[in-house]
């Protein structure tokens, strides 16, 4: 996709949060601050129904909207400028932007947010955390070199008086692409890069100086860090990927470590790095060994890092905040292990090698829990095939849905019948490809939204993908034992249907109550068969088995979801918001179930809905 077509993509799409989200903030008419609403929920996936909240400002120099990871300790704090093309960026808005704010937060004075004000608060002092300060533009006009300055100059600067590590970013049009779709490299059939050791000493040979009989050669090398930041810079003057696919599905383009940062920053502590730092893991399809004046090198082809994406983009970081001509004798004395294997065969022994280096030597560092969960997890894929099938498209990795979006026009047609005829009891849900998509943790929300909770679907999907976690152990890591392919078009089809009716009220009601109070029901009437997950599939098939069927459903339960809502409301003087936030009261929702009942006594849920064996 081309950069005007980009641009276009996103103007479509304020316009579709204006008609689909207005009634949650009438500022969704303006597109500057729409464009808040599209950073949130197209880069960071936040939830729609919780989006705004996030956004604080939308045409000044302060923070303009922030994400926080509390599970990967990441704060992000933005300032968007949502300009055409040749429009140019003020240099004083971004000085306003990497100091003023950042003062009212370390002073405890931010006004425009007490939420974001107590996150800072809490995790200031938390030397693992990471806070990020991200300014975007969609102006395609180069930043000059001296304004560019103020972003290494903000990064040279060791921790800002705080205990965590904080930096600075500028991101354009076409690193916005980049960080929506990711980066677009160039085939090459032949990268080669040469690993300088220090002062030409050599490095270890497993094979050839240990006499050791394994199966893959290996080389142990210490290098200057300003090695592999050349490295780096090749890789990235050239288009090539440096790091392997999965580490990059798994940790993006540029995921830094604040300890690595800190230690090369601070000048007494650099000829420490090589005692601190487990060291980096490079798989080759081949080498060249030479020597030049008795000292041997090691030239690496097609090199890609499966271990140390953070070491080498941290040591990209640290260097590019030492000014050029300082580079070298700045951190002559940082040195970092590199491990070299060389695996030239492509048969599937050595693939599934390569594919077991990437994830035994990832095991320990700071990959987020979901990373290797979510592409290496069986049952994951056979529900994914078995709703491909039926013409649903789950997106596992972060590139699926844009390998998905290149089908041809005969393919999205193909996927497209297929769904309508498996989903056919939900005729306008289905109504153009982009319908057909859905990412995998937006499953595995809808599981455990329907089998416990819509509160955790809403606020804490990343712990379904936190191996930990008691909602990954009962929920994600079962998913095969609860629904057939079937039942998951049901479940989907119904979700998607819910989220459309809510585009078109005034007082919502979250999709995914809709999803937990028809588990309720279910649950209610097997009395005691909650765990009897065939009974419930039964039922399943049973509501939605006609058109008539699954609008009685969803009319039913929907009342059933404002009842709860008003009650909850009423007890605790309280919004939309703050309820989808709150965990179920399970009193109150029997309360309102009751009630329902007795003020539907001909079409009780029970009568209406579920078939008694």
């Amino acid at each position: 996709m081309s950069l005007v077509t980009f641009r276009k993509q996103i103007s479509e799409d304020l316009s579709l949060f204006e008609k689909e989200y207005v009634r949650q903030s009438e500022n969704l008419k303006k597109k500057e601050y729409a464009f808040n609403f599209w950073i949130l929920t197209e880069l960071f996936h936040v939830e729609p129904e919780i989006a705004n909240e996030y956004i604080l400002e939308y045409n000044d120099g302060g923070i303009d909207c922030y994400v926080h990871y509390d599970e990967n300790k990441e704060l992000y704090l933005i300032q968007n400028k949502y300009y055409d093309k040749h429009t140019g960026i003020n240099r004083e808005s971004i000085c306003d932007f990497l100091t003023n704010p950042l003062v009212q937060l370390k002073e405890g004075n931010y006004k425009k947010s007490q939420q974001l004000q107590n996150i800072f608060t809490d995790i200031s002092e938390d030397p693992d955390y990471k806070i990020l300060l991200l300014f975007i533009t969609t102006s395609e006009r180069p930043l000059s070199e001296q304004t560019l300055t103020l972003f290494s100059n903000f990064n040279r600067e060791p921790k800002h008086g705080l205990s965590c590590g904080i930096y600075a970013e500028f991101v354009d049009f076409q690193s916005l692409y980049t960080k929506y779709y990711g980066i677009e490299y160039v085939h090459q059939d032949s990268f080669q890069f040469e690993l300088q050791t220090y002062l030409g000493k050599g490095y270890a040979a497993v094979l050839e100086d240990y006499d050791l009989k394994l199966p893959y050669e290996t080389y142990y090398i210490i290098t200057p860090i300003i090695e592999i930041y050349k490295m780096h810079t090749k890789a990235e003057r050239d288009k090539y990927p440096l790091f392997d696919k999965n580490i990059r599905e798994f940790l993006g383009e540029n995921p830094i470590n604040n300890a690595i940062i800190q230690t090369l920053n601070n000048p007494d502590t650099r000829e420490f790095f090589l005692y601190y730092n487990n060291g980096i893991t490079i798989n080759c399809d081949d080498k060249i060994k030479s020597k030049v004046d008795s000292k041997r090198m090691l030239t690496l082809s097609n090199p890609k890092v499966v271990n140390g994406c953070q070491t080498v983009n941290s040591i990209k970081l640290a260097v590019d905040a030492v000014p050029e001509t300082r580079r070298e004798e700045a951190f002559k004395k940082a040195f970092v292990l590199v491990k070299v294997l060389i695996i030239t065969s492509h048969d599937d022994r050595h693939v599934e090698f390569y594919k077991n280096v990437v994830k035994y030597t990832n095991k320990q560092n700071a990959i987020p829990a979901k990373s290797f969960v979510l592409v290496e997890k069986r049952e994951f894929e056979k529900v994914r095939d078995g709703l491909k099938n039926r013409g649903i498209l789950a997106c596992i990795k972060a590139s699926d849905k844009n390998m998905y979006r290149s089908y041809s026009v005969r393919e999205k047609n193909d996927v497209l019948a297929r769904i309508k005829e498996y989903a056919e009891v939900f005729p306008d849900v289905y109504t153009t490809f982009n319908d057909t998509l859905i990412e995998f943790e937006k499953i595995l929300q809808i599981l455990v939204a329907f089998l416990d909770s819509p509160q955790i679907a809403i606020q804490k999907k990343s712990l379904l993908l936190k191996e930990s976690s008691e909602w990954f152990l009962n929920f994600s890591s079962k998913i095969q034992d609860y629904f057939t392919s079937d039942n998951w078009v049901i479940l989907i089809s119904y979700y998607k249907k819910a989220f459309q009716m809510n585009k078109k009220v005034s007082n919502p009601v979250s999709p995914f109550y809709m999803i937990g109070f028809l588990g309720f029901i279910i649950r209610e009437y097997l009395d005691g068969k909650e765990n009897d997950f065939a009974a419930m599939r039964e039922q399943l098939s049973y509501l939605f088995r006609s058109v008539e069927s699954t609008n009685e459903v969803i009319d039913n339960v929907e009342r059933l979801c404002r009842l709860y809502s008003s009650k909850f409301y009423k007890e605790n003087e309280c919004d939309y918001n703050t309820m989808i936030k709150s965990a179920i009261d399970l009193k109150m929702l029997d309360s309102a179930y009751e009630d329902y009942n007795s003020i539907s006594t001909d079409n009780a849920i029970t009568k209406l809905f579920l078939r008694k064996d």
